[in-house]
């Protein structure tokens, strides 16, 4: 298997660990959900930074519709944080931005369209969702800090 398709499983595996936690159900104290947030957003970010450019679709894809985005946006009223002062942004917001623009890549990757599934990863990452990660762990990271033993 070439480097680059390894870099596409990989990510995928922890994009697929970032759903599961997003499209899910509380289940920790929230020292402990933060903790396992701020895992997952690093592991992600990491996986993006070695994913290859891929190939431009030549297709649409929906993302999600605002009802999944709303749904996801809400699942995060379990974390203590959800208000920040970067601009004013929310945590809410950034993981459920984050949730869209993963699922492009997962609607290409299911599909065996790997060239194209990380192209909308790598893409997405460079112009929006990266910028959603990088706040969201400094918002995250400030909060566990003053939080954790």
């Amino acid at each position: 298997m070439s480097s680059d398709l390894e870099a596409i499983h990989r990510f995928a595996a922890r994009a697929r660990e970032f759903r599961s936690w997003a499209e899910g159900e509380t289940a920790h104290e929230p020292v402990d959900e933060v903790r396992l947030v701020l895992d997952l957003l690093v592991n992600l970010y990491s996986a993006a930074l070695a994913l290859p450019e891929g190939e431009p679709p030549d297709d649409e894809v929906t993302a999600t519709t605002h009802e999944e985005w709303l749904r996801i946006y809400q699942r995060c009223a379990s974390l203590p944080v959800d208000m920040y002062g970067e601009v004013v942004a929310t945590i809410g917001d950034d993981i459920a931005d984050i949730h869209r623009d993963l699922m492009r890549g997962f609607q290409r990757y299911e599909q065996s369209r790997f060239d194209h599934a990380a192209w909308e990863w790598a893409f997405h990452f460079r112009v929006h969702w990266g910028h959603h990660a990088t706040a969201a762990l400094n918002a995250l990271h400030a909060w566990w800090a003053d939080h954790s033993g």
